[in-house]
């Protein structure tokens, strides 16, 4: 193994550390040496690289649901964009010169149904 993925070697390095960090060196020291004293086995190798995958699966995951949700999000504001022109459309349709009135008529009509569909209804 090389010496960045060797157990032994980051853990040492990690004690190292940890035991130089300042108060309360004399509690944690003991318990340091005796992980470290201990020999790597292939269960604990096994568990840690079972551990690595977890988290691995577990950031692929969260980069899912993210995506999924940012594409929620631009949907959801096309679809505002989409309902702002529709009214746009139909504020502009009230001035439109049309016999007996018809364009306010649809315009009314275009609106009443934009906000039952708001209110969830049909």
């Amino acid at each position: 193994m090389s010496e960045t993925t060797d157990p032994r070697t980051r853990l040492q390095r990690w004690a190292d550390a940890f035991t130089h960090s300042g108060p309360g060196d004399d509690l944690t020291a003991p318990a340091i040496s005796e992980v470290t004293a201990r020999p790597v086995t292939p269960e604990m190798e096994a568990a840690a690289t079972a551990r690595a995958v977890e988290a691995a699966a577990d950031s692929e995951r969260v980069a899912e649901w993210i995506a999924a949700h940012s594409q929620d999000s631009s949907e959801l504001e096309s679809l505002r964009r989409e309902v702002a022109a529709a009214r746009n459309y139909a504020a502009e349709m009230r001035e439109f010169c049309s016999p007996h009135g018809v364009s306010v008529r649809y315009a009314d009509q275009l609106e009443a149904a934009m906000d039952r569909a708001k209110e969830g209804g049909r």
